[in-house]
C-alpha cells in the first residue's frame, strides 16, 4: 500500500515511490509486479498506466453495515 500526503500530491512523489518498489522488488528476483486500485482511483490509474501496468481483470466488492442488536 502506498500514498502520498495530499499537501504533497502533484509533486511526483508517487512515482518516485512506486518505480523505487518496483526496483526493489526486480532486485529480489520478482519477474512480475501485481496490484490492486480502486476503480475510482483516477490519479492512482492514471499513474499505474503511465508506468506500464495494464488492467488484467475485476474483482468486485460488496460489503452491508450490520443489523442492529435486539
Amino acid at each position: 500500500m502506498m500514498g502520498v500526503d495530499p499537501s504533497y500530491r502533484g509533486r511526483g512523489l508517487g512515482r518516485v515511490v512506486l518505480l523505487a518498489g518496483i526496483e526493489y522488488l526486480r532486485g529480489k528476483g520478482l519477474g512480475e509486479v501485481v496490484l490492486e486500485v480502486d476503480s475510482e482511483n483516477l490519479p492512482a490509474l492514471a499513474l499505474y498506466e503511465s508506468v506500464g501496468f495494464e488492467k488484467a481483470g475485476e474483482i468486485l466488492w460488496y460489503q452491508r453495515a450490520p443489523e442492529p442488536a435486539i
